[in-house]
């Protein structure tokens, strides 16, 4: 009688376990996508890196000048 109501107990405890990770494997691979608002606070792709680079460039060359500058200027 009590290894019936411990084979019960175990029975369900892996029942549960086992509905657990079907349920976190269905909605994490069939879930829906997130929603358009989180594309502006996390933006990927090509796109995001090109103007960071070009801002960049910029910036050094106006280091660049204003270096010549005041070597010019200093002689």
């Amino acid at each position: 009688m009590l290894r019936q109501a411990i084979d019960k107990i175990m029975q369900g405890a892996i029942r549960l376990v086992m509905l657990t990770g079907v349920t976190f494997t269905v909605t994490a691979c069939y879930g829906l996508p997130p929603e358009e608002r989180y594309y502006d606070r996390y933006p990927e792709g090509p796109q995001t890196q090109q103007p960071a680079e070009q801002e960049s460039a910029a910036d050094a060359e106006e280091l660049v000048d204003q270096l010549f500058a005041s070597d010019i200027s200093a002689e």
